[in-house]
């Protein structure tokens, strides 16, 4: 399928004629004027194993994540892409990775670093009782960068949600459900090592009342 982002939902993925999709309501024209940047990957660009790149999700200093489509299935995944900002750019094709001058060996330390996060990634995956870990997907190489594919979420980070005091019922919710899976991770020696709001992702499953809902973390 050929996607533009005049005519498709960088959400979603589904034809969507006007500014707001039809099928998430997602503001395609708010994205692109607000959101989208020279440093992000063009919209729909096209991956190994098929996978296409929508919108971004969220950003830090050393990755960008995507929402993501495969289009052998139309399963919604995300995709975390190496990209530290400040040792490398964007080459001509607006797809490749280039160190900035000086930094290709640091460049390259923190590419296999990346490499090896995927892997803890995958080592949580051989302890099935180990609940609350986004999960792998897959991992490429392509562009002179790396891409972490996962499992897509819905729901928000926990940074989303502390605009405002909390309960104490809330808090214990996420909090002691996040202390026993990182106890089970350190038995087995497998450590996040970037704990924060950010990296902890609160799905609703029962209510749409914040204070009443059930929650799974995931760490990514």
């Amino acid at each position: 399928m050929n996607y533009h982002p005049s005519t498709h939902c960088p959400n979603c993925f589904h034809a969507s004629p006007s500014a707001i999709c039809p099928h998430c309501n997602f503001d395609r024209d708010k994205y692109l004027k607000e959101h989208a940047s020279n440093h992000h990957l063009p919209l729909f660009t096209r991956l190994d194993k098929g996978y296409v790149i929508g919108r971004v999700l969220g950003e830090g200093g050393f990755a960008i994540v995507y929402a993501a489509l495969r289009e052998a299935d139309g399963l919604a995944f995300a995709v975390k892409e190496y990209y530290p900002e400040s040792l490398a750019s964007r080459g001509l094709n607006n797809c490749t990775v280039q160190a900035k001058r000086n930094e290709t060996e640091r460049l390259a330390v923190w590419q296999k670093r990346f490499k090896e996060e995927a892997e803890h990634l995958r080592r949580c995956q051989d302890y099935p009782a180990i609940a609350g870990v986004v999960k792998r997907a897959d991992l490429l190489e392509q562009n002179n960068s790396v891409y972490l594919v996962m499992e897509r979420l819905q729901g928000n980070s926990l940074r989303d949600y502390l605009t405002e005091p909390k309960s104490a019922q809330w808090i214990l919710g996420w909090l002691k459900p996040l202390l026993a899976t990182f106890e089970q991770l350190h038995n087995r020696q497998i450590f996040h090592r970037d704990v924060s709001p950010n990296n902890v992702f609160l799905t609703a499953e029962k209510s749409t009342d914040v204070d009443e809902c059930d929650y799974k973390f995931y760490t990514v």
